[in-house]
């Protein structure tokens, strides 16, 4: 799988006459028997309770805030770092999935589906049409020597 480094806008709309807005950006790449991925998180007031949800296939979820986390297996690895301006604050979270986990959610033809919503306060938001996609893991088999 190669490297996908695609910025991802949320916006939600809140009564007041201000829209405030979520800047994220999404790296995901395959690195040995691992998927990665690195989430960077810029808003003016973040939550704890805004958690984003990442699923893989139907139930292999992750959910993670920019305090909190709950994670499915104690082999999955979560690690953040941030910071914060005159603007705003910026956060991430960088996660290590054993793609062994991910296996039995994977289709026939190494296509994983993947959703990734962030809640904010009731507001849900995706980068992807209807919050799904598929990620195409090409995972090489070894070979026996």
């Amino acid at each position: 799988m190669s490297n996908l480094i695609s910025p991802l806008p949320f916006c939600h709309r809140l009564s007041t006459e201000y829209e405030p807005l979520t800047y994220t950006t999404l790296t995901l790449h395959h690195e040995g028997e691992d998927l990665c991925l690195h989430i960077t998180c810029f808003e003016k007031n973040p939550d704890p309770a805004y958690m984003f949800f990442l699923c893989f296939g139907s139930d292999f979820a992750i959910q993670f805030s920019c305090k909190d986390t709950v994670l499915p297996d104690s082999r999955i690895q979560l690690s953040r770092d941030g910071g914060e301006n005159l603007e705003g604050v910026f956060w991430g979270a960088n996660l290590v999935i054993p793609l062994s986990l991910l296996k039995e959610h994977t289709l026939s033809d190494h296509q994983l589906p993947f959703s990734i919503r962030y809640d904010r306060g009731g507001v849900i938001s995706s980068p992807f049409a209807g919050g799904n996609t598929l990620l195409n893991l090409f995972c090489a088999e070894k070979e026996n020597s």
